[in-house]
């Protein structure tokens, strides 16, 4: 997709949209033939596991905070799952995660030993070793059933689950992670109608005057933050007080 002074076609959602398109750090230049609007790469983290995403192009991690500010994945430090020094692509509980444990912490899959066909949870994306999803891979990790170390395929049950961003090319899921990725950029804001609101105020109103004050914090909070746990806190603790008064 060639940009020009006139615009440029998105090779994501197919658009020709005005210049300029989005610069990924890692190849998005002015020279490139291929290029993506901001709203498919914001999209494409969207859609990434915990907001991390891949260039389309040459598959560099990257992230995109809230100004739209493009930042490629380029520290490297030691895992703390896996001890290895790794590029690191995002943090849990304040420790580094290489690419590989924070795919594999997030999306936990199980996969079938070839020795002895045992299945077990293996917290790092065996899968990448795949050549397809119904060969065993070229890797090793230790089976807890025979006690060696073998080769792995992923469970059949699972094999949907692995995200179509991070399966291997080979695969053909590339089309499959792009369609996600328009679908994601076309998909309306979520949001909640102002009638809504209007019916969670008035509830407001009512339980701060019958019920429990604790009752008007917790609708209070979820207002603030509309946060459907909260909500779920206010409504169970009015299901509560219904039944202790009644």
């Amino acid at each position: 997709m060639e940009a020009s002074e006139a615009g440029f076609t998105c090779a994501i959602c197919l658009d020709d949209l005005p210049p300029p398109p989005a610069r990924l750090p890692c190849c998005g230049s002015s020279s490139s033939t291929i290029q993506y609007c901001a709203d498919c790469v914001a999209a494409v983290c969207r859609n990434g596991v915990g907001g991390v995403g891949r260039c389309p192009t040459c598959r560099a991690y990257f992230t995109v905070d809230s100004a739209g500010t493009i930042t490629q994945c380029e520290r490297q430090d030691v895992c703390a799952i896996c001890r290895q020094g790794r590029l690191i692509v995002a943090e849990h509980r304040g420790h580094p995660l290489c690419d590989a444990c924070h795919f594999g912490r997030a999306v936990p899959l199980r996969y079938e030993c070839a020795n002895c066909s045992a299945v077990q949870h293996i917290p790092h994306p065996m899968y990448r070793y795949q050549r397809t999803p119904h060969e065993f891979g070229t890797t090793s990790w230790a089976c807890h059933r025979c006690g060696d170390f073998t080769m792995w395929r992923v469970a059949q049950a699972d094999a949907a689950r692995v995200p179509a961003a991070d399966a291997p090319e080979s695969w053909g899921r590339r089309d499959e992670w792009l369609a996600q990725v328009r679908a994601q950029r076309t998909a309306p804001a979520r949001g909640r109608s102002p009638a809504l609101d209007f019916v969670f105020v008035l509830s407001f109103l009512v339980s701060a005057y019958y019920f429990e004050r604790y009752l008007s914090a917790l609708l209070g909070i979820s207002l603030l933050f509309r946060n459907e746990l909260w909500e779920a806190f206010f409504l169970a603790g009015v299901a509560y007080e219904r039944r202790r008064r009644g």
